[in-house]
């Protein structure tokens, strides 16, 4: 059996792992595509939302060993060569995320949200409450936990520092369909500085 060492060029994938790195066991008879679909099943875990990732070998520049598409319903892993493991000598994996764009946006919607709620906020009252757009779009910046009913009792009481994206997904699905059934549920987790807590560590997963 050898070791491959993955590295990843994000923290929202190396944080699953508590590290900036990690090592996954590969047996000698395994394939790239073996090891691909390996490492996919791990970074499939953070997968809120269709994620590219681009696979290279040694660094950054090494020649490209395949791309791993992912998202909460799955994902698709292409080698551009099924090589043999046991023909690799060192077997070091660059793990680079490719749709940064996407990244890019979301990070300057929640950044928005993030700073109106450290503002002294206002929102409006009549008929129903109603919320700035900048709330409502940090809060459906994820897809939402359609289980929330559900998975809201197993999770609210995680430390928010420590969630992760499926576990905020879940609280942004409580607070805003809870608007439903209590006008102003949104209001009382802006008030009570809960939302802006998540944002913060939805972030913190990003960096």
């Amino acid at each position: 059996m050898k070791r491959a060492i993955v590295e990843f060029n994000t923290n929202i994938i190396s944080s699953i792992f508590n590290n900036e790195n990690t090592i996954i066991n590969v047996d000698d008879d395994m394939n790239l595509l073996d090891v691909l679909n390996l490492l996919a099943h791990k970074i499939n875990v953070s997968a809120s939302k269709k994620q590219v990732w681009e696979i290279h070998q040694t660094n950054e520049k090494g020649p490209i060993l395949g791309e791993i598409i992912t998202d909460r319903n799955g994902f698709e892993v292409n080698a551009v060569n099924n090589i043999e493991i046991i023909e690799m000598d060192d077997i070091k994996i660059y793990v680079l995320r490719k749709d940064k764009e996407d990244t890019a946006t979301l990070y300057n919607v929640l950044k928005r949200a993030e700073e109106y709620l450290n503002t002294d906020f206002q929102i409006g009252q009549w008929p129903l409450t109603y919320y700035d757009q900048r709330i409502m779009d940090a809060l459906y910046s994820l897809e939402p936990d359609y289980k929330y009913v559900k998975n809201y009792p197993l999770i609210k009481d995680v430390p928010i520092e420590e969630m992760t994206l499926d576990q905020i997904a879940t609280m942004y699905t409580f607070i805003y369909r809870g608007e439903r059934f209590c006008d102003g549920h949104i209001y009382g987790y802006m008030e009570n500085g809960i939302l802006r807590k998540l944002i913060l560590r939805h972030l913190e997963l990003m960096k």
